[in-house]
């Protein structure tokens, strides 16, 4: 219960002036994965031939990889914002942007086979291991031991997990279905008017960013606690070369 309570503390303590560097990103992330659901069922329709069902499936396919790869530069956007407001910096949210998403992409793809085999055995240790494996890109991020090649990405995020497995999948549950509700508010709201769309899009935004602030925190606090804080995670915005 402490560390809930000092996640949600940090969370919204960084909410508003995060939401003041990054609003214009949220805005085009948000709007476009709002547009390519809208186009998604637009041009899919209801049908059920086997070409609509195709069709369906590919286009589907396609808006979930560009909405991964808008959460990626979301979450980089926003970590940054979220360190540069914890050290009181008035560096850009984009800085080490091409560095970060290099190496989340690097690690990432060293995780997907571990996560997807454990998958093929059976689906609790697919998602046990993908439990284990979520904090990846905030290790690429802030751990500096791992930015000084001493570590493995894998294996610290795992670290950071152990002993909080159950408190960690309760917070990705919650902020998951945190961000499906507002989501899914924002579309209902689109038939009743451009207002109410209007609104409702706004709410999301909101809930989404507190989301990531959310896992941000969550992160910095385990961390903290797995005895990592100040020589193990960087908050410097430093990143190997």
């Amino acid at each position: 219960m402490e560390l809930i309570k000092a996640i949600s503390k940090k969370s919204l303590y960084l909410w508003t002036p995060v939401f003041k560097k990054t609003w214009p990103w949220l805005v085009f992330s948000l709007g476009v994965s709002a547009l390519l659901d809208a186009l998604v069922g637009f041009i899919v329709g209801d049908g059920q031939s086997p070409e609509a069902s195709q069709l369906r499936l590919g286009l589907m396919m396609m808006s979930l990889a560009l909405q991964l790869l808008l959460s990626a530069l979301v979450m980089i956007i926003v970590n940054n914002g979220c360190q540069a407001v914890e050290m009181n910096r008035t560096s850009s949210v984009l800085e080490r942007f091409t560095e970060f998403f290099k190496y989340i992409v690097i690690e990432t793809a060293r995780a997907l086979p571990v996560i997807l085999l454990r998958f093929l055995l059976l689906i609790i240790p697919g998602i046990v291991e993908s439990i284990r494996l979520y904090f990846i890109p905030y290790i690429v991020m802030f751990d500096a031991e791992y930015q000084a090649d001493k570590v493995d990405a894998l294996e610290r995020s795992r670290e950071v997990v152990r002993g909080y497995f159950w408190v960690t999948l309760f917070v990705l549950i919650l902020l998951m279905a945190a961000s499906m509700l507002g989501r899914f508010a924002m579309m209902r709201l689109w038939d009743v008017g451009l207002y109410a769309f209007s609104l409702g899009f706004f709410g999301a935004l909101c809930i989404e960013l507190w989301t990531y602030t959310a896992a941000y925190s969550f992160y910095i606090e385990l961390a903290a606690r797995r005895g990592k804080n100040g020589n193990s995670i960087s908050l410097s915005g430093t990143s190997k070369s």
